[in-house]
């Protein structure tokens, strides 16, 4: 069975990919990380959800403003 504490390598890579990719895009084992950090550290577990969730909401109304005003743009 795998430790369930997050590594001190877990901590760094993490550290370093959230500053440098402000996401978790690039962390090839978040499925491993993830349910560590939210039991360890549920404030940022949280707060990268939330984020997350904001950036899908972002994407998905600049898509819609985009095509409600394609034809004011030609």
């Amino acid at each position: 069975m795998k430790d369930s504490a997050l590594s001190h390598e877990e901590i760094e890579y993490l550290i370093y990919s959230l500053k440098e990719y402000g996401n978790t895009s690039r962390i090839s084992d978040w499925d491993s990380i993830a349910p560590k950090l939210a039991k360890e550290h549920p404030e940022l577990a949280n707060a990268i959800q939330a984020k997350a969730d904001a950036e899908e909401r972002f994407t998905a109304a600049l898509k819609n403003f985009e095509e409600n005003t394609a034809s004011n743009r030609l």
